[in-house]
């Protein structure tokens, strides 16, 4: 009650953009737990009580509620549904059947959306339902017979029965709670019980919305298409095998009328529908039906090239899907295990059927039909390969592989997504099994003839087809094979053709990283002719992870005498970038996750082995041309604050610039510092959340024994550590300290000072309170006045000597200077922080020497604008970013200045003032009435 009080109480901002999801997901939740019925008792609907032209329908009716009904209904009964919502559907028809008689087509429409979502909760009522059988079996089936009346004659509502339907079998067939086990056979005897008449009804409405879809958006029709036809398979899993043949047979019985020459007009339409059913029921069929459904959709594999011209679209449709009844039989579970079900010698007989019906079959079913390819490859190697031994097997699955190859390769690089993976995949398994079975040159001479094709797609497809072979199954190839094979194809790197020299480009990449070293020397020079070619410039990225990988592994000399001079410098650059990585490994603290994802300890990580690089998918190997972090060695972790501090300052991890600074200690003091900075920034600036994050992970860390030592600091008790001194790496120790006692009486610096504070101080330097070096000016003072007194006389205050006198000198003005910058890039980065930033306003207003009008300052000019930070977006900004135009908006109108309230505060007092005028007009009136 009090959840349903709320929800009528609220207003609509209030549920938009406040509490509304919540609200609806407690609500939702009290559905589930409790049950429609109850929750209903204490917010009843009154969708036919109310008015529908009424303003607060929506709230007296609580037609808001058919919506979180629509969501949370499950483990309930599907008698209160059909007590409670069919008549009220039934109702809620009529009455937009009477609002389109009467001319009111609005109010009929809002009367059909209605029936729409009184129909959208059959789904949810038939999930896991409770007295499933007890309410279709009631009154002689009359619920049965009103879903099915549905599906035949109101196509808007048939898809809420679809759904109802897929929701009740699957909970029959797996069961997802022991509710649903208790209830699982007398639901599952229900639906046998009616199968015989609901299965035929289905196959009726499935044709009817075929034959409607034809004129509706593609898209639509696709997705009604898929609901029906998994409705369908999910009531045959649960039928009796023996009348799902019966109805299998009447249906090919329909197709073949359909599609014969005799048949003319709706038969002849009826052709498509009848072939998706017959197909999506061909995987759920006993054994004995296979050898029918082999012999009606075999001839459609290539009936799509004798079609006329007029019936091409039709037969390429029957085509996909006789290849789809085909993919069935194949995956049938019977198949699957030799010596059960249908003839084995008949299946693996398809070859030659899918052989001849390559030429004619159209592109919507190439991915059918490589799917086919995929499965009988499968099926090949489970039930030839294990009589490998016998004579003649090898021989045959030879032909086999001479067969489908070549259009295996072909689809590589097919237009088609879907296409190329299913090709990538066939062509995965026909190599694993031959290579598994000795048979690596053969596999690799019959996949290298695509390279004597006289087309670039034809040599690009063999190409990429060798590069996947030699990734994978790198540890399979012979080292001869491996050589002969890899020196044939980086021929083709003079190529002109701009394909075939990006294949192989990629295929360059996987020797590099798959080749071992001493190998790999003996191969860059046809691998360094790749800068030959005119297409360069076009693969730079993929260029240059391949040089990478070279600096890598070869000798630095061996590298510098094969590389071309002219391309030298990006040799030099990737030398660098590799140096510049090549940080310590002492001062990193290696990350957590990269140890378990290792797996062994002292693991090379730069892979060099073929497993390491093995890890990943071929497909992700080559999406990395442009990104090939993995490819960096992973022997310098880098602590994850000290990477973090290094990107928000738009650097890389920086080498170490003297011998102080790569000194182990004084490294691992600098990311901490960085990190502690990282941290102080997220306080102060708005993100405190992230730096509680790396706060916690930090101290995890440190809890988790991840940091090798502690690190203490041995400074002056008044002067601060200079870490560009010599003996800085001296002051940086992995033990504390203990306190010393100074020395009285030892000379420190030239100026005869007692203490190193004292040697600054004379030098006319000091330290402040936050550690900065601060240049003391009293100092400077007293010595212009020492030059003043032995300058002598001079001609007065005005002169000359007065003017450079009262002049700041040299590095006051640098202090000056320095100070103003700060204070700057202080101001700056606070704008940045908090506020939109407005531009225009000082860099552009006219300075102190400007010519021509001068305009008054804080004024916009026509180049002036606000750039808004993304960062102050969000609602708890709204104060600072509101506050942000306070420069540019001034003298705002007048008037609701707050929102609704205000809004609301003038609506009535507007109103009370014209309720006054009237009133006076009135009395005014009745005076002069009462006078005459």
């Amino acid at each position: 009650e009090m959840l349903v009080s709320a929800r009528e109480k609220a207003r609509g901002g209030e549920l938009a953009s406040v509490f509304g999801d919540q609200l609806v997901e407690c609500l939702g939740g009290a559905v589930t737990a409790f049950g429609p019925e109850r929750v209903l008792q204490v917010a009843d609907l009154h969708i036919l009580d109310r008015p529908l032209t009424s303003l607060t329908y929506e709230h007296d009716s609580r037609s808001w509620m058919l919506l979180v009904l629509q969501t949370s209904c499950r483990y309930t009964f599907l008698s209160y549904f059909a007590a409670k919502f069919l008549p009220m559907a039934t109702a809620l028809k009529a009455r937009a059947a009477e609002a389109e008689k009467a001319g009111q087509g609005i109010v009929g429409k809002k009367y059909l959306t209605l029936l729409e979502q009184v129909w959208s909760l059959l789904p949810g009522f038939f999930d896991e339902a409770l007295d499933l059988s007890t309410a279709l079996m009631a009154e002689g089936g009359k619920m049965a017979k009103q879903l099915v009346s549905v599906l035949n004659n109101e196509p808007e509502l048939r898809d809420y029965v679809w759904a109802a339907f897929s929701k009740a079998c699957d909970g029959i067939r797996e069961p997802p709670s022991e509710l649903a086990k208790a209830v699982q056979e007398s639901n599952r005897s229900c639906l046998q019980t009616l199968s015989g008449r609901i299965l035929p009804e289905m196959f009726n409405a499935y044709c009817k919305g075929h034959a409607e879809g034809q004129e509706q958006d593609a898209s639509r029709v696709g997705y009604k298409k898929s609901l029906a036809l998994g409705a369908v398979q999910s009531y045959v899993r649960i039928s009796d095998g023996q009348l799902v043949g019966g109805l299998f047979k009447k249906l090919v019985a329909r197709l073949l009328k359909a599609v014969s020459d005799q048949s003319e007009g709706d038969e002849k339409s009826l052709a498509l529908p009848l072939a998706e059913l017959s197909s999506a029921l061909v995987p759920h069929l006993l054994p004995e039906f296979l050898e029918l459904a082999l012999k009606v959709f075999s001839p459609m594999l290539s009936g799509a090239a004798a079609a006329s011209e007029e019936d091409k679209t039709v037969a390429n449709s029957l085509q996909k899907a006789a290849y789809r009844a085909v993919l069935g039989v194949l995956q049938h579970p019977t198949v699957q295990e030799p010596g059960v079900g249908a003839d084995t010698s008949r299946i693996l007989g398809l070859w030659t059927t899918l052989q001849e019906s390559r030429q004619t079959c159209c592109p919507a079913a190439l991915k059918a039909r490589l799917a086919c390819t995929d499965t009988m490859l499968k099926l090949t190697e489970k039930q030839m390969i294990p009589r490998a031994s016998e004579p003649g097997v090898k021989q045959e699955y030879l032909k086999i592989l001479q067969a489908i190859l070549p259009e295996i390769m072909f689809h590589i690089r097919d237009q088609s997504t879907a296409v190329r993976e299913a090709a990538r995949e066939c062509l995965h398994v026909a190599a694993t099994t031959a290579l598994n079975q000795e048979l690596q040159t053969e596999i690799v001479t019959l996949i290298s003839a695509g390279l004597a094709g006289l087309t670039r797609h034809s040599k690009a497809s063999a190409v990429d087809a060798l590069s996947r072979v030699l990734y994978e199954h790198s540890s399979k190839l012979s080292d001869d094979l491996q050589d002969r094979l890899i020196t044939v194809v980086l021929m083709l790197l003079q190529d002109t053709d701009a394909q075939v020299w990006r294949s192989v480009l990629k295929f360059s990449k996987v020797v590099v990283f798959v080749v071992p070293k001493l190998r790999l020397t003996k191969l860059l020079p046809h691998l360094l002719k790749m800068f030959d070619s005119r297409h360069v410039a076009t693969a730079k990225m993929l260029m240059r992870s391949i040089v990478e990988r070279l600096v890598k592994v070869l000798p630095t000399d061996v590298l510098a005498e094969a590389f071309p001079d002219k391309h030298s410098p990006l040799l030099h650059y990737v030398q660098k970038l590799m140096v510049r990585n090549a940080r310590p490994q002492s001062t990193r603290a290696v990350k957590k996750e990269e140890e378990e994802g290792d797996g062994k300890e002292g693991k090379d990580v730069e892979m060099d082995d073929d497993d390491a690089r093995q890890k990943e998918s071929f497909e992700k190997f080559q999406n990395n041309d442009d990104d090939d972090d993995d490819d960096r060695p992973a022997a310098k972790p880098v602590a994850k604050e000290a990477q973090e501090a290094g990107r928000k300052r738009g650097r890389a991890a920086e080498p170490a610039t003297c011998g102080v600074m790569a000194h182990d200690a004084v490294q691992s003091l600098l990311d901490a510092w960085e990190a502690e900075s990282d941290l102080s920034d997220g306080e102060g600036g708005g993100g405190g959340g992230a730096s509680r994050k790396r706060a916690s992970k930090a101290g995890k860390r440190k809890r988790d024994g991840n940091e090798g030592t502690s690190t203490w600091i041995h400074e002056d008790q008044d002067v601060p550590l200079d870490f560009m001194s010599a003996d800085a790496a001296h002051s940086v120790l992995t033990v504390r300290p203990n306190a010393a006692k100074r020395r009285r009486g030892v000379q420190v610096g030239a100026a005869g000072a007692t203490s190193r504070a004292e040697a600054l101080r004379r030098s006319g330097l000091r330290f402040s309170e936050d550690g900065r070096l601060v240049v003391d000016e009293e100092a400077e003072e007293n010595e212009a006045r020492k030059e003043d007194k032995k300058a002598g006389f001079n001609l007065g205050s005005g002169g000359k000597a007065g003017a450079d006198a009262n002049k700041p000198k040299a590095l006051s003005r640098l202090a000056d200077i320095r100070k103003k910058r700060l204070q700057a890039k202080a101001k700056a980065r606070s704008e940045k922080r908090g506020t939109h930033i407005i531009k225009g306003l000082d860099n552009y207003k006219p300075g102190k020497k400007a010519d021509g009008d001068a305009s008054r300052s804080q004024t916009l000019e026509p180049f002036a604008y606000v750039r808004l930070n993304p960062k102050v977006a969000k609602e708890k900004f709204k104060d600072k970013a509101t506050a942000s135009f306070a420069k540019v908006i001034k003298g705002a109108k007048k008037g609701v200045v707050k929102g609704m309230k205000a809004k609301t505060r003038d609506t009535k007092l507007r109103k009370a003032k014209e309720v006054r005028d009237r009133r006076r007009k009135g009395a005014s009136k009745q005076k002069k009435s009462n006078a005459r």
